[in-house]
């Protein structure tokens, strides 16, 4: 009996896959990020709820490309006797798609916009370029990192980097970061243009 129990236990050691962790320098240098202020190269999204859960859509990918986008059954009022196609309405703007679930967009404002006319009740912060953020925390994921920023105005948001393989190096990072982040003298204000909710 108890070498069968062995036997099975042997079996789930060598074929469950192992998850790596990340590279040691890069680890450390993720430590030295934290409580550090850069500027932004990129508009940073959050969209706000009332009483409710909040959403950081700001995504960037290795070529370069900033995305923000959130599911639609994240966003979605609701209502009672409206099909999704309905609540979702018909009307996208040029730089949105609605990809499955999803809503899309590489332009912020137009992005609040969309998620704004499938549910009123969110508002939507725009933390513009050159906003001078602080970071609060990283953690370094299977196939992304998620970084916390704070501006000098107090919002708090996350920005996705988002790697798409399962193993990705210190170089890998700084690419991303590079991408996101500055470092520069403070800037004198954060341009933060907040829309707000309305009925």
């Amino acid at each position: 009996m108890y070498s069968r129990l062995i036997s099975i236990l042997m079996l789930f050691i060598f074929t469950v896959p192992i998850l790596a962790e990340p590279p040691k320098d890069l680890r450390k240098h993720v430590k030295t990020l934290k409580n550090q202020t850069f500027r932004l190269k990129i508009a940073v999204v959050k969209l706000n709820y009332p009483m409710g859960k909040d959403e950081h859509p700001t995504n960037v990918f290795a070529d370069g490309t900033v995305a923000y986008r959130v599911r639609t059954g994240d966003i979605l009022p609701s209502e009672k006797g409206k099909t999704f196609g309905e609540a979702l309405g018909k009307s996208l703007a040029s730089s949105i798609m609605e990809g499955g679930n999803k809503i899309i967009g590489t332009d912020p404002q137009s992005f609040v916009e969309q998620v704004r006319s499938v549910n009123k009740k969110y508002a939507g912060q725009v933390v513009g370029v050159g906003s001078r953020v602080k970071i609060r925390k990283i953690k370094l994921e299977k196939k992304y990192a998620r970084i916390s920023i704070e501006t000098e105005s107090e919002i708090v948001t996350r920005i996705y980097f988002q790697f798409k393989k399962k193993k990705y190096d210190l170089d890998d990072f700084k690419q991303f970061f590079d991408t996101t982040f500055i470092v520069g003298t403070p800037s004198t204000g954060i341009p933060t243009d907040e829309v707000p909710s309305s009925d």
